[in-house]
């Protein structure tokens, strides 16, 4: 018998120092039982488990701490005596050890498998407890991890003589593969736990109603396992440790199975039945099976039951959004109806096992699973990682991954690793045919196939990895597909992570022409111009990469759903690769994928995006996403065109047109082949927020204890048209027989608490018009009452009788915690156009905050260029706009909302002509994305924007970059900061003065090494000394090799006086005779001077000179003269002894101070090699 064991949990939570982890920089690995002492000493306090212990400190997700769990349960007589105990973990993340009445049952590392431990010799008659410590040191993964009991815990009590939990393997093949309605093989082995005496076995397949379908011809009688096999069991299943295993095997032959299909999920149930030698039935276990044919081909990629099927995969992580890591059944069968709904017919359990009602799940609702298990191998990716318990531990893991999740007709690969860099450097082949052979061990009728997804398939050390699985997989790398194709025929080749574009719903930046990464509102734009250095330029080319390939087996975007964790391109809180947010609203990639992915197997539709809410005579993208045949655009009743769909090989397929911004609607029709109107779209100009809307997610409502409830959040004006860019605080509110989880919005900005402190009420804030809230039943048929309540809004609320919703009299009880009103929009208005030159060279524009009533009305006037960086062109004095310099710009006006980001952005486009260029600044960073001109030599691309308005050549290669007009005025400079990313660590760079690289058109100014440790998604600098100095106006280019995301460069500004200047800065250079070389002014000879203008010593003095040079001579005198801005002249005299070589001298002179010429003057007889100087 198996029963949950989720009740009843107290926790207590304790904090680490940091300092405490770490001895002479080198991390200290603490083990739970260092903390058994301490937790007599806790203040234990109830929880439900599944528990996440960080998700309720969102200011601190990945907090050093330890966490405590005991549980209090009562045993018979007759549940001990001659019985076998067991507790069962889903998962325990990470590091947790588990103790039964004060002795230790066991321990587990990895924080995502399951693990099952006997007890019987541990628990006695009456009251038990169970404690669990788990040690969570931070950085211990890549993303949000969670931390605690974050799955589902089991309590077996059974007979000593019993069936193993993970003990029965089923394996179904066709008798022959052209017949897969006919004659199928099916294959069970069962493994028995005890000391068997005339124990008998019997397997009985049915359909899910009961109705039986095959049954064992006769009982079986089970044998004892090779000792060989006895071993390994014992090693790797901890609830086997200390057990005998036997096993009974048989094979059936049926007759036309129904087959287990994507649209028709079909799924048997396998119940296996232990029964003693009186045939008295002593334990049963039941589970999914099905009958399906997958097949990986090396030439035409994947197929199900016989026929070609594209795998449309995501990748999800296992965090459910305001739940954090503690698993819920309801939500996981949101996410997924979501997925399917977009077109997904395959879900990639990144990168770690999932929880078992995950493989339930995709069993029922019919999707594909890539069932994955290590991020890292023996070569831990951050400190605290399972990379340092790999090698002791893999086994164990697989093993019992491997027998949990492999009779599951949904399972199509095992994937041992994602972006392992032990397969590029290190013991990556070894290790890979380790992992090979533990999983065969478990799947020896390979139920699945065996890969790894690998971001390293350019190298050599993974390609040779790749020849030890079954599957190849590419992480971002289909640019190899048709190469390692041909070089490699029998590989069956997939995407096993592609895309990596970002995009936050709701959130828009024009043009969609500007490939932007990152911008002051802490946002993508969803528009589908935003992605990362190493993904796809964007959607599109996700769908048609894949598409377009016919022997790849398909691909897992990455993601489906946003998780917390891994903010790129910020250092925010959530990702924003998914294409639905971690609250589960869709983002507008969700139906361009639905329109290719789903195409026709679903109800014709049509999205539209953006909203239609802006400035008037702003220029808008406006795309329509549709599986229609072709889709048409009105503005206001009038036809803007109708455009062709080419969902077959098209690169872009879908509507796109750029409209002027004026108020009223938008509304697009699609059509069928035949030009019938089939789906229609609209988005209307709304005003501000006139009412609450709740709308509750009623798919799988049901009244069953502990099922969850979402409901939707969201504004409407008086008309009824939602306001899509509201932001307002909304306090929400739960009434009887249910208790209010926590809530969401998608935000990845934002950091107020998932989860609600009271069960009862909580206040957050709508992002993009859009919150959710996750409402808990607490018993069968509970009946609840919800009320959300905003400032300034009437309340609205709706009654759950158990069944299904209804309206309900607002509960005017609740008030709204927060009276604040937060910014909606900025609406821009000039007074003429906004195309200034000479004869026209200001206009004033007025600004209006929306909502009227908002609790804010400060704004900033920021003049940018369309790559988000300040612009010069024009000037902004309280509203008044003057013309600065020739280009275009835009008036950017921004509301913060009492946040640290531009939350709220409106634009006006400006053109400057007639006034004349400005020259650029160097003592202030220049961003890399202004770069002039770029290395085009062979067609090679452009650098993209990047990080921070930087840029990136991870796609163009080795390259350089060149920036125009910068003015390094009178004083000049010669030290350069270079901010930069990158994974390398120590690479060279150039600068050099001229438009690239070539020594006939532009002077190298220093080759470098830049050296910095690698901080993900962070720049750093270096600094480096050019070979001369620069005044005036120069063209500076950067040239780099490596893969790297430059920021830009700055240089330092210090003053010309006290500089150490070359010799050849020399404003003027006069005389009978001298050499210029490339270092000096060489063979000085008669009355030759050396002038330097603007020198500026201001009041710091300046008592000594420097100057390094050779005197060719006994001895060379030298003039310095010093002629003063107020008109006075001094000569101060120095005596340049014989060298043999340049020689550094330093020599006191009279204090100088002001603004002075200054002249070198050399005297007849002279011979000297001026090298450099400089006054101290």
């Amino acid at each position: 018998m198996k029963k949950l064991f989720n009740d009843g949990w107290h926790f207590a939570e304790l904090a680490l120092d940091e300092a405490s982890m770490y001895n002479d920089e080198k991390p200290v690995f603490f083990t739970p039982e260092q903390f058994y002492d301490s937790a007599a000493a806790q203040s234990f306090a109830p929880v439900r488990v599944p528990h996440d212990w960080q998700i309720h400190h969102v200011n601190e997700l990945y907090k050093n701490s330890v966490g405590f769990y005991k549980k209090s349960f009562s045993l018979s007589a007759e549940e001990v005596n001659g019985r076998h105990c067991a507790i069962r973990f889903e998962a325990v993340y990470m590091n947790s050890a588990v103790w039964v009445n004060g002795k230790k049952a066991g321990e587990w590392k990895y924080g995502y498998s399951t693990f099952e431990l006997d007890i019987s010799s541990l628990v006695h008659e009456g009251d038990n407890e169970v404690l669990v410590i788990a040690v969570y040191q931070n950085c211990n993964t890549r993303w949000y991890s969670g931390a605690g009991i974050i799955r589902d815990v089991y309590f077996i009590n059974t007979y000593r003589v019993y069936l193993p939990t993970d003990g029965v393997y089923f394996t179904a093949t066709p008798a022959e593969s052209t017949d897969l309605a006919g004659e199928w093989n099916i294959k069970i082995s069962v493994e028995v736990s005890g000391a068997i005496s005339g124990h008998k076995i019997e397997n009985i397949i049915s359909t899910t109603d009961g109705k039986e379908f095959a049954k064992s011809e006769f009982p079986l009688s089970p044998v004892p396992v090779r000792d060989e096999e006895s071993d390994w069991l014992h090693q790797n299943v901890p609830s086997l440790a200390t057990t005998s295993v036997s096993r009974a095997q048989e094979e059936l032959a049926v007759e036309a199975p129904v087959l287990w299909e994507l649209n028709a999920p079909f799924f048997y149930i396998l119940t296996t039945k232990l029964m003693d030698k009186n045939n008295v039935v002593i334990d049963e276990i039941q589970q999914h099976c099905g009958f399906k044919l997958a097949e990986f081909t090396a030439d035409k990629g994947f197929f199900l039951n016989g026929r070609h099927q594209k795998i449309y995969g995501a990748c999800q992580h296992h965090d459910q959004g305001a739940l954090g890591a503690a698993f819920h059944i309801d939500a996981l069968r949101r996410q997924f109806r979501k997925l399917k709904d977009m077109g997904v017919n395959s879900v990639r359990c990144s990168h770690n096992p999932p929880p078992s009602a995950w493989m339930d799940l995709c069993d029922e609702m019919g999707l594909l699973v890539d069932d994955e298990i290590f991020d890292m191998w023996e070569k831990p990716k951050t400190t605290f990682d399972y990379g340092n318990y790999f090698n002791e531990w893999c086994e164990r893991d697989v093993t019992n991954w491997v027998r949990r999740d492999r009779n599951h007709p949904s399972l199509i690969m095992w994937s041992v690793g994602n972006e392992i860099y032990d397969t590029h450097m290190g013991n990556g082949f070894e290790i890979t045919k380790r992992l090979y052979t533990a999983v065969v061990k478990s799947d020896p009728n390979k139920n699945a196939q065996i890969t790894i997804a690998s971001n390293y398939m350019m190298t050599e050390g993974a390609q040779k990895c790749a020849t030890q699985i079954d599957t190849v997989g590419y992480n971002y790398l289909e640019r190899l597909y048709n190469e390692h194709h041909q070089k490699n025929p029998d590989w069956k080749i997939y995407g096993s992570e592609t895309g990596s574009t970002v995009q936050s719903r709701g959130i828009y930046h024009f043009p969609d022409s500007l490939k932007l990464v990152t911008f002051s509102d802490g946002q993508c734009s969803t528009l589908g111009n935003c992605t990362t250095p190493w993904g796809c330029a964007n959607t599109q080319t996700v769908i048609a990469n894949d598409r377009d390939c016919p022997f790849s087996a398909g691909q897992y975007i990455w993601t489906g759903w946003d998780y917390i964790g891994e903010p790129t391109p910020y250092h925010t809180k959530s990702s924003f690769f998914g294409q639905i947010d971690t609250a589960g609203f869709p983002k507008d990639t969700f139906y361009l994928f639905k329109s290719e992915w789903a195409g026709n197997n679903t109800k014709p539709f049509v999205h539209i995006l953006p909203y239609w809410d802006w400035n008037e005579g702003q220029m808008i993208d406006v795309k329509a996403y549709t599986n229609g045949e072709s889709v048409e655009l009105f503005f206001n009743g009038t036809s803007l065109g109708r455009q062709n769909i080419n969902h077959k090989d098209g690169a872009e397929p879908f509507g796109h047109w750029i409209v002027e911004y004026h108020k009223g609607e938008i509304k697009t029709i699609a059509y069928d082949k035949d030009g019938k109107a089939i789906a229609e779209d609209i988005k209307k100009s709304f005003d501000d927020p006139a009412k609450i809307v709740l709308n509750p997610e009623t798919e799988d409502e049901t009244g069953k204890a502990g099922s969850l409830h979402f409901i939707q959040i969201m504004l409407a004006d008086k008309d009824g048209t939602l306001v899509e860019n509201a932001r307002n605080y909304i306090t929400f509110n739960v009434a009887g027989d249910a208790e209010l989880v926590g809530m969401d919005n998608g935000d990845s900005t934002d950091y107020e608490e998932y989860v609600s402190a009271t069960g009862r009420s909580q206040t957050r804030r709508l992002f993009a018009n859009r919150l959710i809230a996750i409402v808990r039943s607490k018993n069968n048929n509970s009946s609840f009452v919800i009320t959300a309540a905003s400032a300034g809004l009437q309340n609205v609320s709706l009654k759950f009788d158990g069944k299904e919703w209804k309206e309900a009299a607002p509960y005017f009880a609740i008030r709204p915690e927060k009276d604040f009103i937060p910014t909606r929009k900025i609406e821009l208005i000039a007074d003429g156009s906004t195309k200034l030159d000479a004869a026209h060279r200001e206009v004033h524009v007025t600004a209006k905050v929306l909502p009227e009533n908002a609790s804010i009305k400060e704004i900033k006037w920021n003049p940018v260029l369309k790559e988000c960086v300040a612009s010069d062109n024009i000037e902004v004095c309280d509203g008044l706009i003057r013309a600065a310099g020739d280009g275009e710009c835009i008036l950017r006006c921004t509301a913060r909302n009492n946040t640290e980001y531009d939350e709220v952005i409106s634009d006006l486009p400006f053109t400057v002509s007639g006034i004349g260029t400005q020259k650029r600044n160097p003592y202030t960073l220049i961003e890399a994305c202004r770069f002039d001109k770029y290395d085009d030599t062979n067609n090679k691309s452009k650098p993209e924007m990047s990080l921070e308005s930087g840029i990136s050549n991870r796609k163009c290669g080795a390259t350089w970059v060149s920036f125009d007009k910068v003015d390094f005025g009178a004083d000049g400079a010669d030290t350069i900061h270079l901010p930069i990313f990158s994974f390398s660590t120590e690479f060279p760079i150039e600068i050099w003065d001229g438009t690239g690289t070539k020594p006939d058109t532009s002077k190298l100014l220093g080759r470098f090494t830049y050296k910095h440790e690698s901080i993900y998604n962070t720049y750093s600098e270096n600094v480096f000394t050019l070979d001369c100095r620069l005044f005036g106006v120069h063209t500076i280019t950067i040239a780099f090799d490596y893969d790297l995301y430059l920021h830009g460069f700055y240089f330092e500004k210090s003053q010309k006086a006290f500089a150490k200047l070359a010799a050849l800065d020399a404003d003027l250079i006069a005389g009978d005779s001298f050499t210029k070389t490339d270092i000096a002014v060489e063979k000085i000879g008669n009355n030759v001077n050396l002038d330097f203008a603007n020198m500026d010593f201001g009041d710091k003095s300046a008592t000594s000179i420097t100057i390094c040079g050779k005197s060719n001579t006994e001895n060379n005198t030298i003039n310095i003269k010093f002629f003063g801005a107020d008109g006075t002249t001094s000569t101060q005299v120095i005596e340049f002894t014989h060298t043999d070589d340049y020689e550094e001298k330093t020599f006191e002179i009279a204090p100088v101070t002001g603004l002075q010429k200054i002249s070198f003057v050399f005297l007849p007889g002279s011979n000297f090699d001026f090298k450099w100087f400089r006054f101290r």
